[in-house]
């Protein structure tokens, strides 16, 4: 009976096709994405609940020419993945868009409220510095 099992197998596997690896539909907007990601810039915080993972990346395509006047800066925007513990993971995955030199200060949940908070000190379009507490959800 076993020799029979494996011979079923050998020959099913001759018919599955083997999966190819294709292009991705818009390969600029990925391959932006990727190239302008301070690899070495990542905060990964490991919740109670869920996982945290930011990344900050520059974006040259959506800084106006005259903010950094005199100088080449960029705005730069936060990628956040939230993915949960368990069995069953799945994530959700956020964007802070158009900020200036951001950094990352502190990130914990509010398990009261189901939240997490991300304290992020940037600067305004006048270049003061200031901080703001971004809240998204937790998955739990």
């Amino acid at each position: 009976m076993k020799s029979i099992i494996f011979i079923f197998l050998i020959l099913m596997s001759f018919f599955v096709e083997a999966q190819e690896i294709t292009e991705y539909e818009k390969p600029i907007d990925l391959n932006y994405i990727l190239g302008t990601i301070y690899w070495d810039d990542i905060v990964i915080k490991e919740l109670s609940g869920c996982n945290v993972t930011i990344l900050k990346q520059s974006d040259p395509k959506r800084t106006p020419e005259e903010l950094f006047e005199g100088y080449g800066g960029k705005l730069s925007n936060l990628i956040i993945s939230v993915n949960n513990k368990g069995e069953f993971a799945y994530s959700d995955l956020y964007f802070i868009n158009g900020i200036i030199s951001p950094k990352i200060i502190e990130v914990e949940e509010d398990l009261s409220q189901k939240l997490i908070k991300i304290r992020v000190k940037f600067k305004d379009k006048n270049f003061i510095e200031m901080q703001r507490i971004y809240e998204i959800n937790a998955l739990y």
